[in-house]
């Protein structure tokens, strides 16, 4: 395993935050399709739970670079 991060590595941690950003702002937009708020919601917890998932890894991968810890 390389000690660097490297850009790549904070843009895709990056990118996943933005995705965050824009499955809240879909769930705000429930009221324009009343019928489909239920199923809305539920895509988008499902979203934010994988995402946020994801994003936790990412940043203790980066976190474990950067004090020189590897997990095993």
């Amino acid at each position: 395993m390389n000690n660097t991060i490297t850009e790549d590595m904070l843009i895709a941690v990056s990118l996943k935050a933005e995705q965050l950003g824009t499955i809240a702002w879909l769930a705000g937009c429930t009221d324009l399709v009343p019928e489909k708020r239920e199923q809305v919601f539920k895509d988008v917890l499902f979203g934010i739970n994988n995402l946020s998932k994801q994003i936790v890894n990412d940043l203790d991968e980066l976190a474990n670079i950067a004090s020189g810890v590897h997990a095993v």
